[in-house]
């Protein structure tokens, strides 16, 4: 296969990877190590040092580089406020327990020197966005519980990265032992000048966007100029700053308040998405199989130490005297996955000692690949049972934003409370508002379409947005305004424009095509009624509709499993018995 052919089929298989992993709810990438791993050498179609050369080692580098950036784009301070101390302790306390008992079992288990196995501990702190971020869009936690391991996730990479070249340092400089000095020295030299080159290249960002100086649709392109030039200039100016520069760049983006940084998130995410996947698979082709041959069982006590011993000591001490209930805190203790940065990083070293003529780290790349895929099948294949026996994991997001107080939301709002989902409605309009809190809703008065609405607001349990407002543009507005956070098949506007082109809308048909929002007010004032009925086998949809007559107009079907199943133009779904079924029906008179 020619480079052209190879280089295909790895964007392909790892995009349509995470596309087979989300069909079969498995964790993307478990499946993407498994898929890599036959590709490379069980088929070998793809063989990464061959088709990269020496631009392998850059090339991941970059690629890291924007993944870490657009999870720094996630995080606001404002999501992890009175857990602050627990993250903070995680990246620091619990990376130095982490990295000593990876060192002493390395020691004595794999039979490393002393100063080889303190390198190997550090480059094993390494966690990373590259696997945290999809097993929590898996898990989907307590949302305290997802903003302190998205932080730690998100911060561990850098800082785990820089205890490696610090202990490098001290092994190129023919000591085992670093002094307090000079790992002081290091850490601020490299802290200040990262977290400074960000904070400068986000300033500049900003400023970019907020005086007009470049178009909206080359915003995307410009933010990616940026990243990558200020991890090349900040690996320029001093080693191993990258990382950190980039993180701070995308923290102090994501809690300013000047510049809308929408066009960046979008952008990265779907760019972070294709590196994600590439990435895991070029990872699980580099392995061969004689480097696995030649590991001793030392490798699985390394591992079991790292989940067992050093990962639950690391939360026991890091989270002490914090808010964390117990559940919290053991689930914590139970999810620290290894990534594509770990794997970078001991390669890295790898080349590095093995020119100086340290053979023994050679052993760096096969244990850090046994220690990455062990820890994500065990993490990803147990963390969302456990999430769910601990309590921890958030419900399926089944609950309702409506654009939109009138009287045919609150009717509708009020009936999926009654039966349990969560309901938020909107609306600029301080009657509908205050008619709406009068019956007990949960309402803001706020525009949905401004930057910001949802800063502040609790939407957990918010999995749908419902636009039901008299106007056409708003409605369409707050589509396209929440497709992104919510998916664009969980956003639905009504049909008020029946005799426009099909494509007028953004989001997806509610109830029917026709079924305006006038025509639904009208008829609640005309004695409609939005009624329940439980589906059986005596009384399935046909009686139902000799009940009610065929005017009655199905909304949507409540599941056994306290699903929602909502009535689309593109979506009939089953009345089937064991489902309840809401239907906005005519007065008892017409019925007769």
């Amino acid at each position: 296969m020619g480079p052209l052919g190879a280089i295909a089929l790895i964007l392909g298989l790892g995009v349509g990877t995470q596309w087979l992993a989300w069909r079969l709810r498995a964790p993307s990438i478990l499946v993407l190590l498994i898929v890599g791993f036959v590709a490379g050498p069980v088929t070998g179609w793809i063989d990464p040092d061959r088709l990269f050369g020496s631009f392998l080692q850059p090339l991941i580098g970059l690629s890291v580089a924007i993944i870490i950036f657009e999870g720094g784009l996630g995080l606001r301070i404002a999501d992890v406020q009175g857990h602050g101390k627990a993250v903070a302790r995680l990246v620091t306390l619990g990376v130095a327990v982490t990295a000593a008992i990876a060192a002493v079992v390395a020691h004595f288990a794999l039979g490393l020197p002393w100063d080889l196995a303190a390198l190997l501990g550090a480059i094993l702190t390494v966690s990373g966005p590259t696997v945290v971020l999809p097993l929590l869009r898996l898990v989907r936690p307590r949302k305290e519980v997802e903003a302190v391991l998205r932080w730690e996730g998100i911060l561990i990479d850098p800082v785990g990265a820089l205890l490696a070249v610090l202990v490098f340092e001290a092994i190129r400089a023919g000591s085992s032992a670093i002094g307090a000095s000079t790992f002081v020295l290091g850490l601020v030299a490299t802290l200040g000048i990262g977290a400074g080159l960000g904070v400068i290249a986000a300033w500049v960002l900003v400023q970019v966007e907020s005086r007009y100086w470049v178009p909206d649709h080359l915003l995307g392109a410009v933010g990616l100029g940026a990243v990558v030039g200020l991890f090349v200039t900040a690996e320029a100016v001093q080693p191993e700053t990258g990382l950190i520069a980039v993180t701070v760049m995308g923290v102090a983006l994501a809690n300013q308040e000047r510049a809308s940084i929408h066009h960046l998130v979008d952008f990265k995410e779907n760019l972070s998405q294709v590196l994600l996947g590439s990435l895991f698979i070029i990872l699980a082709a580099r392995v061969r199989f004689q480097d696995l041959r030649d590991l001793e069982s030392g490798v699985v006590w390394l591992l079991l130490a790292l989940v067992f011993v050093a990962r639950p000591l690391a939360v026991l001490l890091s989270t002490r005297g914090t808010p964390l209930s117990w559940r919290d805190r053991a689930f914590l203790a139970w999810l620290a996955p290894r990534g594509i940065v770990a794997a970078a990083v001991s390669a890295f070293f790898a080349l590095k000692l093995e020119a100086a003529g340290r053979p023994e780290a050679a052993a760096f790349v096969p244990v850090t690949f046994v220690v990455i895929v062990g820890t994500v099948a065990l993490y990803g294949l147990t963390a969302r049972p456990l999430a769910r026996w601990l309590g921890v994991a958030g419900a399926t997001p089944e609950g309702v934003l409506f654009v939109g107080a009138n009287r045919v939301t609150r009717t509708l709002a009020r009936i999926l409370e009654e039966e349990g989902f969560p309901v938020v409605l909107a609306d600029t309009d301080p009657d509908g508002v205050l008619a709406a809190r009068t019956d007990g809703r949960r309402a803001v008065l706020a525009d949905p379409l401004k930057e910001g609405f949802t800063d502040g607001l609790d939407l957990d349990g918010i999995g749908r947005l419902w636009a039901m407002t008299p106007d056409e543009h708003i409605n369409h507005l707050a589509c396209v305004r929440f497709a992104h956070d919510l998916g664009r098949a969980k956003v639905y506007a009504v049909d008020n424009n029946p005799e426009a082109s099909s494509d007028r809308i953004q989001g997806r048909t509610l109830f029917r095509e026709g079924l305006t929002y006038r025509r639904l007010r009208d008829r609640l004032n005309d004695s409609w009624t939005v009624r329940r009925t439980p589906i059986t086998q005596r009384f399935d949809a046909a009686a139902h509709r000799d009940e009610h007559g065929s005017e009655a107009e199905p909304l949507w079907l409540i599941t056994e499993t306290r699903g929602l199943e909502v009535f689309t133009e593109d979506h009939r779904p089953a009345i089937a018995p064991g489902k309840t079924l809401v239907a906005l029906v005519p007065p008892a008179d017409e019925e007769e």
